[in-house]
């Protein structure tokens, strides 16, 4: 496999255009050469995005556009192999580019709804702050690290809405959650460690663990998340030095724990001493918010909150609350990787805590999110997707006559773009055959009708068979 990779590698710098190009035709140069042969297995996505710094996302396109160009083909669950032939004229109904005139539908990224109101209450704060009396004082503020008392108080009955009842001296503001991960898990776990995790994780968890060492282990998941009994398992089977888990609106299921759920696995915390640290990012969202699994597990958890995915996606404000004896640890790591959270920003979150605007912006996203999951039901009515009402993304498991690679290529060839399950999956384990889908980033619910038009377009719509040798020999 190595000598393949190297083979890529090599012929790669004398590509040009965009990288998912470069990638598909330093195969094809390879294959042209006589250096990868009929049946050649390829890297993995992820080995290959490793080996040239590139995302995963740019390598499944890549090996996309190989397969169009006829040169690799696919196996689900199995891997990309260097195809018997090249299928040129049985794909040139897949060569059309992406036509640069028509706008791109992005449904790719789960973000919060952006709206007139955000931009509104935000230039009202930003006048506010500028004509205050302490105006100059937070635009000059360094300390304290875990941030000023006044945002801490703030952050105190934000915390306390979400089902976290700490004193202000217990929590630290960071500059989002990723921040607050990266925070957490480094006083936690040294490299080399082990993380258990969901099976499926957010792929800024898969490259924190790259960035800081740590091997990340994927625990079975269900419709409500990860499996108690398979956690218990490993934590039998393995030494684990820490767990992270997503209860609510899972990424990219959208499973959400129930309370019992949500208790066993904090009993089985408790058993293992095993420290938990919980990304409730989007727990907020939720219009009858479920106890966070930290409020059964006070001594031994991280719980991580921000305003990104529920109130405003450029509001990169976190908050982490650490079991007290961990505090003083906790702001030393915030120190050295941000020195604090940046104050301004911090100051307009306080101040929408305390004059309501966050909790109305809030609503309206529940709102806006209720409508599009709506729209989205309807429009696929019929296909196996997994959804929450209030949630602002879908997870679609695609029909057996689709592979995953080609569906998102056959999707962007129409200016639409999704994300493919690749990178969020855990280890080795197979690829699930299905691509997350966000209804909070498009622009408008026009548009999001017209994305998931397409998409049903592409779902009921059969793919031509590529024909080759290699399938009857």
């Amino acid at each position: 496999m190595t000598i393949i990779l190297n083979k890529i590698k090599q012929h790669l710098q004398h590509q040009t255009g965009p990288r998912y190009r470069r990638i598909a035709l330093a195969i094809s140069a390879a294959v042209d050469a006589g250096e990868l042969q009929a049946g050649d297995k390829l890297p993995t996505h992820r080995s290959l995005a490793e080996a040239l710094k590139f995302s995963v996302q740019t390598i499944s396109f890549g090996y996309a556009h190989a397969e169009k160009l006829g040169y690799v083909y696919g196996k689900v669950g199995s891997g990309t192999y260097v195809s018997h032939y090249k299928v040129e004229n049985e794909t040139n109904f897949l060569n059309h580019e992406v036509n640069e005139a028509t706008p791109l539908i992005d449904l790719s990224i789960a973000r919060a709804i952006a709206g007139v109101e955000q931009q509104e209450a935000f230039s009202k704060t930003l006048i506010e702050i500028a004509t205050s009396s302490d105006g100059l004082e937070r635009i000059n503020t360094i300390k304290p690290f875990a941030g000023l008392a006044s945002h801490r108080d703030a952050a105190r009955h934000w915390l306390a809405r979400c089902g976290i009842e700490v004193p202000l001296e217990q929590i630290c503001i960071c500059n989002g959650v990723t921040h607050g991960l990266l925070v957490a898990l480094s006083s936690l776990v040294k490299p080399g460690g082990t993380v258990a995790c969901e099976a499926l994780a957010d792929h800024g968890l898969i490259s924190l663990s790259r960035t800081l060492g740590f091997k990340l282990e994927g625990i079975a998941i269900d419709d409500e998340g990860m499996i108690p009994e398979a956690l218990e398992l490993c934590c039998q089977q393995k030494q684990i030095d820490a767990l992270c888990v997503t209860p609510s609106l899972h990424n990219p299921t959208t499973a959400t724990m129930s309370d019992s759920r949500r208790r066993a696995i904090a009993a089985i915390a408790e058993r293992y001493q095993l420290p938990l640290v919980e990304d409730d990012v989007f727990g907020q969202l939720l219009d009858k918010p479920l106890a966070p699994i930290s409020s059964y597990l006070p001594d031994n958890s991280y719980y991580l909150t921000s305003f990104t995915k529920a109130v405003a996606s450029g509001l990169r404000v976190g908050y982490l609350v650490p079991p007290k004896h961990a505090v003083s640890q906790i702001v030393a790591r915030v120190r050295a990787s941000s020195w604090m959270a940046s104050p301004m920003t911090v100051e307009v979150a306080s101040r929408w805590i305390e004059q309501g605007v966050a909790e109305r912006l809030l609503h309206i996203q529940r709102h806006k999110l209720r409508e599009r999951q709506v729209l989205a039901a309807k429009i696929l009515e019929g296909m196996n997707i997994k959804a929450h009402p209030e949630g602002p993304m879908l997870w679609l498991s695609l029909p057996e006559t689709w592979r995953a690679d080609a569906f998102i290529t056959a999707a962007k060839a129409r200016n639409l773009a999704i994300t493919a399950a690749e990178p969020f999956v855990i280890g080795h384990q197979a690829t699930p055959n299905a691509v997350r889908i966000s209804v909070a980033s498009a622009e408008s619910i026009d548009q999001l009708k017209q994305g998931l038009t397409i998409l049903l377009d592409l779902l009921t719509d059969t793919p031509k068979a590529e024909f080759r040798v290699d399938q009857i020999l």
